[in-house]
């Protein structure tokens, strides 16, 4: 059994982690499409971007041995379910998608703006 202090840094550090891998490979896929002057080659680095962001996926289907992969397969996440307001069920879709569109414009137009508008 693990320690309680050792289960507590594992649960901040591993959201922490992700997060930090997660936003260099956006910063980076964002620049690697971004810059790109046909769509022959957006495509190309999308479909590239896509194989970076599965690789992890494709060594463990490769490397991980039969008795590994049986034992994260009958992994199970347990929780309570709770109860959502109707209303969060409502707008919660309207949400991400703004969210969305404001990420891209805000990346599009602030954060790369001045390399696109150089091309």
């Amino acid at each position: 059994r693990l320690e309680t202090w050792v289960k507590a840094a594992a649960a901040f550090l591993d959201p922490f982690v992700r997060l930090v891998v997660a936003l260099g490979v956006g910063y980076a896929g964002v620049k690697f499409i971004l810059l790109q002057t046909t769509e022959g080659k957006v495509v190309l680095k999308a479909l590239c971007m896509k194989w970076v962001i599965q690789i992890d996926e494709t060594l463990f289907k490769t490397f991980a041995s039969y008795h590994v992969k049986n034992v994260v397969s009958r992994t199970r996440c347990r929780f309570r379910p709770s109860h959502v307001e109707l209303q969060w069920e409502k707008y919660g879709g309207y949400a991400y998608v703004i969210l969305a569109v404001g990420v891209t414009f805000g990346l599009t137009r602030g954060f790369f703006g001045g390399i696109l508008d150089f091309r």
